[in-house]
């Protein structure tokens, strides 16, 4: 798969995948752990250059994989950030009518959709760093090495293997749409955005259907057979800079609570 290639071309091929592992779900946790907007801005921007460093030529199609979560992620934070009632409130700032309700937002709404987002884009570029720096199959291995059950090792392995085969349909379709210049005009963008979603969605049911034909084909029960890859062998260095990376990260989220406490002059969170 084209992930696995730019994996075997990164920087940090070598490392570990234990270390990145722990490494990333530091940071994730750190990010959720803090309720500091710079803080939780800080960390999404350390994790999405050091994705990007880690990788030596990344292609469009890299690209449309990191940013297909993120179109996720931006219209969960927009629900999250309003509320809906029979009426508004006095405090709201903007509201509108949705059939017999109120949809209503106000600065607090605001303030936690924009942290959620962040705390998310976090999480996407922290496992978009492990994406594209291990390969498949060492992540497989690493995973069910350190005692994760098989179901969800097979789970996790045929969805990655699966956002990429999606991500290639949904590049393709929208090369062909931008050929014929479907999105050139206002008017035409919602009918050609539907179509390129119901076309990739038709795509995906017909792609599941062979896959299904072709592993009953080879008499498949459906269950992944996890094999043992070798990893990088143990080094101390690389776990040590982990160490000092993890420590970082908590740091920067401990001093973040202590300047926000000061300056709102309320109690450390």
């Amino acid at each position: 798969m084209w992930m696995d290639q730019v994996a075997r071309r990164s920087r940090m091929a070598e490392v570990e995948p234990a270390c990145k592992i722990v490494v990333a779900l530091a940071g994730i946790g750190a990010a959720w752990a803090s309720p500091n907007l710079a803080t939780s801005v800080l960390l999404a921007t350390a994790w999405l250059l050091a994705a990007r460093w880690n990788m030596v030529r990344p292609t469009r199609s890299v690209f449309f994989f990191w940013s297909a979560p993120i179109l996720f992620l931006v219209a969960s934070c927009s629900l999250v950030a309003f509320e809906f009632s029979p009426s508004a409130p006095s405090s709201a700032s903007a509201s509108f009518p949705l059939f017999s309700w109120i949809a209503w937002t106000d600065p607090a709404h605001i303030e936690r959709s924009i942290l959620l987002f962040f705390r998310g884009l976090t999480g996407i570029n922290a496992l978009f760093f492990i994406a594209g720096s291990t390969p498949l199959s060492s992540l497989e291995s690493t995973l069910a090495h350190s005692g994760f059950p098989a179901w969800l090792v097979d789970i996790m392995a045929s969805s990655f293997r699966m956002i990429g085969v999606f991500a290639e349909q949904a590049q393709a379709r929208a090369t062909a749409i931008l050929s014929r210049n479907g999105w050139s005009r206002w008017r035409h963008s919602w009918r050609c955005s539907a179509w390129w979603l119901s076309g990739l969605f038709v795509g995906a049911l017909l792609h599941a259907k062979k896959s299904e034909r072709a592993m009953a084909s080879r008499c498949g029960s459906g269950a992944t057979v996890l094999r043992w890859h070798p990893t990088p062998k143990f080094s101390a260095m690389q776990w040590g800079v982990a160490t000092i990376a993890v420590l970082a990260q908590w740091c920067l989220v401990l001093g973040g609570n202590f300047l926000g406490s000061l300056f709102a002059g309320g109690r450390i969170l």
